[in-house]
Order: structure tokens, then sequence, then C-alpha cells
């Protein structure tokens, strides 16, 4: 609560000044003020209930409200939003990129902080300066950008230096949004692209399942399990096993690696399939309340299709253990 309330004053602090063309003056000693909030929360030094709190969540506190602060003396000094913008998503993408490079363990997580704070203040000015149309464009561009620059961190600097195992599920999951936003762009009919969008899902649920029902070949095992005579163990007959039931195991190294991807999928990839899932539903209800006097009767199928669709992921993944709402 102290941080909220904190957060809350330094932002009233901000637009008052704002308010009255002084911006300047109200950037100064915030800078200082995030700077000090930063350091006692980074050395651990404050001994309170919430310094656990502050130690966790300062350096986020701290570096929107430089990010605030540099973006309001730029725009003061007559440079626009946009450029501002731009200008902040290439320094923090670079310095990023550099801190794989050179092995800069605190600077990939400040830069890339950084870098999504500058991609969100993008996208908040257009969603102020432009219409719903142009909203959405931008948001398909700003993600398929995204993309483009996880997977070239994922497979081009991942050449050179050691990244993280999650850049590659991200760049998954970012895929998937990708494809889903262009069928959404590139369909007229918003119905039409959602089902189309809502069965995608579907056929990559449906795979991931059938990946899962094999299992990587037990140490144990003897190679010509794979279509060839097996070797009986004695013991395992004794202890009662099926001799006789079928089995799946992987015919290939590329298979084994498919499995071990889907199998060790973070919390946080499988939360964000279930998301695209609900955003998807969410959506067709929203445009069902706002255009249902003109609600065709192929519409009406699609709507129907999708709410069936949807319910299938929903027990898909609850059957692969990816969901955390249903």
């Amino acid at each position: 609560m102290s941080l909220f309330l904190l957060s809350l004053g330094l932002i009233s602090f901000i637009l008052y000044f704002y308010g009255i063309g002084l911006r300047y003056l109200g950037f100064l000693p915030i800078i200082f003020l995030a700077s000090f909030i930063s350091y006692h929360g980074m050395a651990n030094t404050i001994r309170m209930k919430s310094s656990e709190i502050l130690g966790r969540y300062s350096l986020y506190v701290a570096r929107i409200i430089i990010l605030v602060g540099f973006v309001g003396v730029l725009n003061f000094f007559g440079m626009e939003l946009i450029k501002i913008s731009l200008t902040l998503v290439g320094v923090n993408l670079f310095l990023w990129i550099g801190s794989y490079l050179v092995d800069y363990k605190d600077g990939k997580s400040v830069f890339t902080l950084g870098y999504y704070l500058s991609l969100i203040f993008l996208l908040m000015i257009g969603a102020v300066f432009s219409d719903s149309k142009g909203f959405f464009l931008i948001f398909k561009y700003l993600w398929i950008f995204n993309l483009a620059i996880i997977a070239f961190m994922t497979f081009i600097v991942g050449l050179f230096k050691e990244v993280e195992k999650y850049m590659l599920y991200k760049t998954f999951i970012l895929g998937i949004g990708a494809i889903i936003l262009v069928i959404i762009d590139q369909v007229s009919n918003i119905y039409i692209a959602l089902a189309m969008s809502t069965v995608f899902l579907t056929a990559i649920f449906s795979r991931i399942f059938k990946i899962l029902q094999h299992r990587p070949i037990p140490k144990d095992f003897s190679p010509t399990l794979l279509g060839k005579k097996a070797n009986i163990s004695i013991r395992r007959i004794l202890a009662g096993e099926r001799i006789t039931q079928p089995k799946k195991y992987f015919n290939s190294a590329t298979a084994g690696q498919i499995y071990e991807f889907t199998s060790n999928m973070p919390a946080l990839s499988k939360q964000a399939l279930e998301f695209i899932n609900i955003i998807l539903m969410a959506t067709v209800i929203i445009n069902y309340l706002l255009h249902r006097q003109g609600f065709t009767t192929l519409n009406q199928f699609l709507y129907r299709i999708i709410i069936a669709f949807f319910i299938g992921n929903v027990l898909i993944l609850k059957k692969i253990n990816y969901n955390s709402i249903f």
C-alpha cells in the first residue's frame, strides 16, 4: 500500500507541474528520489515489513519514473512523442542486445525492462492519437516487431552467447499470437477470422496433446524396441509387467526435443496459451453484444462454432495440465 501511495503521489506531482506548464521542475527531484528508492531497495537496508516489497519492485518503479521524466524533458524541448518513443525503443534494444554479447548480467534485466516500457509507451501513444482500426494495426506491427526481436535474440544471438531458455517459449507464444493477428487483419468478417483463429488454436493444442502421448525411451530399454524384437527381462515378467502392451516411443532426436519442449513448458507460457483462447472468446462475446441487431444467420452459426471449439480447447488444456483458470 505504501508503494502504491508513493507512486500515486509522484504521478500527481508530475501531472501538476505538467498542467501549469513547468514540467521540467517536476522531473529533477523525482529522478533523485527514484535513485534513492532503488538504492535502498537493492541494498536491502530497510528493515521494515515493506522492505521486501521495495526491494523487489523499487527498480521497476524507479525506471518508470525516470522514463516519464526523460520523456517530459525531451518533449518540453520540442521533440515529438513518437520520435521520443522510437528513440527509447532503439536505445534500449541496442543496449539489451549488447548486454548479452558482453555478458552484462544486470543490463539484461534493466534494458529488457526499458525496452518493454518503451513499447508500452509507444502503444499508449497509438491509443491516444488513432482510432480503433489504427490502434489495432499499431498493436499488430509492434507484436510482430517484438516477435522478430525475440526470434533474433533466440536464434542469432544464441549462436554466440547463452540465451535464457524461456526466450524460445516466448518466441512460440508470440508466433501464435502473430498468426492470429494476421488472420483477424486479413479476413474482413470478424466472426470468420475468430472462428479460423479458434480452430488454429485447437490444432495446436491437439498437436501438443498428441506429442505428450509419447515418451522418451527408458534407459533400461534396448534400442530394438523401435519396431524390432526387444530383450524380455525375467525380472519385469515376475514383477507383473505386461510385455505385450503396446508402447509409443520416439523414433528420432527431433521428436524427443519436441517432447521436451512441450513437457517442460513454463507455467507462464501455459497460462499465455490459455489466455489467448479466453481473449478470442471474449472478443466474440463483445462483438456479439455490440452488433447484436445486425447478427446474420452465418454469424450465428460461426458464433456457435467458436463456442464449441473454445470448450474443446478448454478440455484439451485441462487434459494436458496446461490450464490454470478452468
